[in-house]
């Protein structure tokens, strides 16, 4: 057995000096006095403690020795946004709802890039030199903007503001871009689209703008990818404005550009825009059922991970709501605690606002902010289930 020994104590001493390796700032506060006394720029990590991703991405950093190099030319900070001091800068640093969240930052905290999401270790170290590379804030780079208009400044400043949906700046920056790139020929127009499209989403601009910013897209017929990708969002704004009799001619379009293709993801995105064809077109919602049904394999009903995801079509759609019904209170009762039961319960509080049980809804949302009180999502959705009552209440 003691030939086992050292080895054993050779990879614990490894894995501790490699977690060791790196340094956390306890507080953006002492980071900026830091930055300004080093000149090393700031790298703030917002996380959840209940994000998957996050823990990931915590994992990697103990264990890949090349992030931990790249690490070394920042002021790290990690912040929690559930409590203290990364919950008070949520709204500072447009946090969202994507995790973990990272900005680079200069001394006096000002932006100078940022990313979301934790896409690998090679992603990671690519973001981390890129941010390394060109340490001007977004601030300093919309002033050069402005006195000296060039499209490096304009397409950087539009990924910014589209990464922190500020989307009316993003769209601004995206044509400037396209504007100032060589010969005009660079294309943004999905970005454009989709920025459009949470504009819309969130009343700001009509529905005419994003069928505007569809066009644009569809132009491009070898962009497959793209013209998926445009519908699939546009069905869901076309759901929440009303507008799914405008869709035809979208949706042909989509379906012809994706017809034959070999790529599993535009094939699972072209078999969802055929089912809802079916549903919004051809107006046949017993055939689109049966259809997304037999999509989703045998015993799907008793497989949570299959009939709630059917669930939440369902409710996109606002169809098979007792159905839906039935699904959502299942699978609330066999999740575990957490953020994702909340959504569970938002879910079924949903459905059951539309169904008009607005007591039940009440309580399900309440058992949703329960489950993850730092998510203000739901006090929200508390308010308008609560209007929703009201108004129904006031009309009787």
């Amino acid at each position: 057995m003691t030939r086992f020994i050292l080895p054993v104590l050779t990879c614990i001493i490894f894995l501790f000096s490699t977690i060791q390796s790196i340094e956390l700032i306890e507080t953006l506060d002492e980071a900026k006095s830091l930055s300004a006394a080093s000149g090393k720029p700031i790298l703030i990590e917002f996380y959840r403690e209940d994000c998957e991703y996050c823990a990931k991405a915590a994992e990697e950093e103990q264990r890949n020795t090349d992030i931990q190099d790249a690490l070394k030319d920042f002021l790290y900070v990690k912040l929690c946004v559930q409590y203290g001091e990364g919950e008070a800068l949520v709204d500072t640093y447009k946090v969202g709802s994507t995790f973990p969240l990272y900005i680079v930052a200069n001394a006096r905290g000002e932006v100078i890039s940022r990313w979301a999401g934790f896409g690998g270790a090679q992603r990671q170290i690519s973001s981390l030199k890129t941010a390394l590379r060109d340490q001007t804030s977004v601030e300093e780079r919309t002033a050069r903007f402005q006195s000296a208009p060039n499209f490096r400044d304009a397409l950087v400043l539009a990924k910014y503001y589209s990464d922190s949906q500020q989307n009316e700046d993003a769209v601004k920056y995206y044509r400037l871009a396209e504007k100032y790139s060589k010969g005009g020929r660079a294309d943004y127009s999905y970005q454009i689209f989709s920025n459009t499209a949470n504009l819309v989403w969130y009343d700001t601009w009509s529905f005419d703008s994003v069928l505007k910013a569809a066009d644009a897209v569809m132009e491009n017929k070898l962009n497959t990818k793209d013209i998926i990708n445009c519908v699939t969002v546009l069905c869901r704004v076309a759901r929440r404005a009303d507008k799914t009799d405008e869709l035809k001619p979208y949706m042909y379009a989509a379906l012809e550009a994706t017809n034959g293709t070999t790529d599993e993801s535009l094939r699972a995105k072209h078999y969802e825009l055929a089912i809802d064809t079916i549903l919004y077109i051809t107006k046949d919602i017993g055939a689109a059922l049966r259809v997304k049904e037999a999509t989703l394999g045998d015993n799907w009903q008793n497989d949570p991970k299959k009939f709630y995801p059917y669930t939440r079509w369902c409710l996109e759609r606002e169809i098979n709501l007792v159905k839906a019904e039935q699904f959502a209170r299942t699978a609330v009762d066999r999740v575990n605690p957490g953020a994702f039961k909340a959504q569970v319960l938002h879910t079924l509080a949903c459905i059951l606002d539309i169904r008009g049980k607005y007591d039940e809804a009440v309580r399900f949302i309440e058992l949703a902010t329960q489950e993850d009180p730092a998510n203000s999502f739901y006090a929200s959705e508390y308010d308008r289930i609560l209007a929703d009552w009201s108004t129904a209440e006031s009309k009787k």
